[in-house]
């Protein structure tokens, strides 16, 4: 089975976020996001990353999105 590259994406950033690579999770949720805004998984990582980074701004921002 082919990956699409769209899903390797995601398990990639979701790799980074358990790793704890806060700021590459944001660089490359932005990347994705900027083609698909609506994807819901992406963007609650990258809330989740702004969080975990205790930038609670930028992260209710992104949470607003999300919801």
């Amino acid at each position: 089975m082919k990956f699409h590259p769209f899903n390797l994406r995601r398990r990639y950033a979701a790799y980074l976020y358990r790793k704890k690579v806060y700021n590459a999770v944001i660089q490359n949720t932005e990347a994705y996001i900027a083609n698909k805004p609506n994807d819901i998984f992406m963007l609650e990582l990258r809330a989740r990353a702004f969080t975990s980074l205790r930038d609670w701004e930028k992260g209710l921002i992104w949470y607003k999105k999300v919801f």
